[in-house]
């Protein structure tokens, strides 16, 4: 009877130690989980950002490149939206640009990522994309940038950042 008692127990602390080993291994998985979620989600932040940062050293629209200034403010602004040449030369000219990123990582390969970016003339009091027009002007222009990926997972959210511009004139 000895021997069975013995190995009851055995088969006890080893079932014990199986869950404590279950548990131990859970937590890792999900530390690790959380790790690179918000590891993807500082670089789309960086993503984000850096276009906006782009696009604000950009003139207010394309009628006001090269300093030029339009007789009648806001009217004398074009529709938001890219340029015919497909560059970026005005801070509208962002409107529709959408690119895909890969970015190298150490633990669990590569993180995919995707920007989309709109641009519309919004008004006072709450600067709503919903409210906006890319075809009547106003003097505020809001920059909206979009970036999804599969490592977004926290509460199922992408990225979203706003940017709201004023159009001002500087007397020289």
């Amino acid at each position: 009877m000895v021997g069975i008692s013995e190995v009851i127990q055995t088969l006890g602390a080893m079932i014990i130690f199986s869950l404590i080993l279950l548990t131990a291994n859970r937590m890792i998985q999900t530390n690790t989980l959380k790790e690179v979620e918000s590891e993807a989600e500082g670089i789309a932040i960086e993503l984000a950002q850096s276009i906006i940062e782009e696009a604000q050293t950009k003139p207010f629209d394309a009628n006001t490149v090269n300093g030029n200034i339009p007789s009648q403010i806001p009217q004398g602004f074009s529709s938001a939206g890219p340029g015919s040449t497909g560059d970026r030369n005005d801070f509208d000219d962002y409107d529709g640009y959408t690119d895909s990123f890969d970015t190298e990582l150490t633990d669990p390969g590569t993180f995919a990522f995707n920007v989309n970016v709109q641009v519309s003339y919004v008004s006072p009091p709450n600067y709503d994309m919903a409210s906006g027009s890319k075809t009547v002007p106003t003097m505020f222009k809001k920059m909206v940038v979009t970036v999804t990926s599969d490592y977004l997972r926290n509460n199922n959210q992408d990225i979203r950042l706003s940017y709201l511009r004023r159009y001002y004139k500087r007397d020289n």
